[in-house]
């Protein structure tokens, strides 16, 4: 058993809290495991004791699509801190079957489930008949709908391995008395020919019938009329084709936010390859999206120079921005900025405005999908520092003193585009010795890999970089990579 699952468990017990694992019971050792969902019931008047110790233990709430939500069913994501598995609680109040398309009706077997349990591994589930009662009829009301059928098809197998799993443990009349007593209006016979018909071979025709029936006898407890009901179906049946076709998969987003999360630092410290992890790691669960603000996109201002650059890189090497940036710094150093002058500062001005207004273009779409839900994992950001990495380049002792200057302007929207960025919600800031940075530099294989001296440049500007954001985390890269992204995983859980 996971450590994470254990205490959550253990925090019910202490706290009174009335819940039991309520299905899927063949497989709770996998649940354990965190390897799948952890379905909880729930009872409805410990609601706040069960909510008050999962946010203590740090555990957020997800939620879906409106159309795909279901009333009394919440979903709760947790970290183990050991493993940076996720813990996916999926937390029922009270429940409601149907399908998997639309939960339409309410099964009252709450009462049932919860007073009829039994500890395995120290870990509450229902009874073998209570279990048994209760996935009859919720396979059963799965057979009414035609658009169900590919769902139910696939998993009638492990059905019958379930029932037959739990009828080792339990008789027949005893679960046909637990149903009559739980659902009177739902016959012995009628349960009793259910059971069968999941159990043994039985054409689709007699378990839609047998269905159909069942679901005549709860229909008070519909939460939609049938036509209703069939018109929900059929849209979320085309929504998930749809999307299945496109070959996107339904991810949650936090009830409580997105964010913007920045993985920063100098040349070598890893920021690709663990912002890569961090991607695989959150896309299981949540929406994610990943942009690299070290290398934003073109916009239609700045595609044709941008398309044009490498050309000009090649033909007039002196003009890359590395290198004027190089002279620059030299220049300042000897008190004479201004030595870079003529086309060579035109270029390299222009070329920084350009890069300003894709950057900005970029990072302000990236917090508007976090303001919608979305985690949006950054690699690089901007600071205020001048002429640090992606940051703003031009300085003011650079630029000609005339205020008609057309190299002033641009140095001044440059200016103002880093100045109006949305701040990072999350900085995870990567440090390094430099001397491993160089090594590491010089074993990778890289487009476009710089040499040992821009790699050294880099880090020595990286020291006086300041980053204005409340949740940042300096992390030391130089030990293994999963020790590495086990402190990532808990930084960002926490912070989110």
């Amino acid at each position: 058993m996971l450590d994470s699952i254990s205490t959550l468990f253990g925090e019910l017990d202490n706290h009174h809290v009335r819940w039991v694992h309520w299905k899927s019971n063949q497989r709770l050792d996998d649940v354990l495991r965190g390897e799948t969902d952890i379905d909880l019931l729930v009872d409805r008047r410990h609601v706040g004791g069960f909510e008050s110790v999962l946010a203590a233990l740090k555990f957020r709430r997800g939620t879906r699509p409106t159309w795909e939500e279901e009333p009394s069913i919440f979903h709760f994501f947790g970290l183990d801190a050991a493993t940076g598995r996720f813990v996916h609680v999926h937390a029922y109040y009270r429940i409601f079957s149907g399908g998997a398309l639309l939960k339409n009706f309410h099964l009252p077997v709450e009462e049932l489930l919860l007073a009829n349990s039994r500890r395995s591994d120290g870990v509450p589930i229902p009874t073998a008949a209570a279990d048994c009662v209760v996935l009859v009829l919720r396979k059963l009301l799965e057979h009414t709908t035609l658009c169900e059928f590919a769902l139910v098809r696939r998993e009638l197998a492990a059905v019958r391995e379930e029932l037959r799993w739990l009828l080792d443990d339990c008789d027949e009349a005893s679960c046909v008395a637990l149903a009559s007593d739980t659902l009177p209006a739902v016959e012995p016979e009628l349960f009793r020919e259910s059971l069968h018909a999941l159990l043994g071979p039985s054409s689709v025709l007699r378990r839609v019938h047998l269905g159909m029936l069942l679901r005549r006898r709860i229909a008070s407890s519909a939460r939609h009329g049938a036509v209703v009901a069939r018109a929900i179906a059929y849209s979320r049946f085309g929504r998930k084709l749809i999307r299945r076709l496109r070959g996107a998969r339904s991810k949650q987003r936090l009830a409580n936010g997105g964010s913007v999360v920045a993985v920063v630092g100098p040349e070598a410290t890893g920021k690709s390859t663990l912002g890569k992890a961090l991607g695989e790691w959150l896309g299981e669960h949540f929406r994610v999206r990943s942009v690299h603000a070290g290398k934003p996109p073109h916009g239609w201002l700045t595609i044709l120079p941008g398309v044009l650059l490498p050309a000009l890189r090649r033909a007039l090497p002196r003009f890359r921005s590395g290198d004027v940036e190089t002279d620059l710094e030299a220049r300042s150093a000897a008190s004479n900025p201004r030595s870079v002058r003529g086309l060579r500062l035109r270029v390299f001005v222009a070329r920084s405005v350009m890069l300003a207004v894709d950057r900005a273009r970029l990072l302000v779409r990236a917090h508007r999908e976090a303001s919608n839900g979305t985690i949006v994992l950054c690699d690089r950001y901007p600071t205020a520092t001048v002429g640090a990495m992606d940051s703003p380049q031009v300085r003011e002792d650079t630029l000609p003193a005339s205020r008609l200057s057309l190299c002033r302007f641009l140095g001044r929207k440059e200016a103002e585009l880093y100045q109006r960025l949305p701040r990072a919600d999350i900085i995870l800031q990567l440090g390094i010795d430099v001397d491993r940075a160089v090594e590491r530099n010089a074993s990778r294989v890289k487009k476009g890999n710089e040499g040992e001296a821009y790699v050294r440049r880099r880090h020595a500007q990286a020291r006086d970089l300041t980053y204005e954001c409340a949740n940042l985390v300096r992390i030391d890269t130089d030990r293994p990579f999963e020790e590495t992204l086990r402190e990532a995983q808990r930084a960002i859980w926490n912070a989110l």
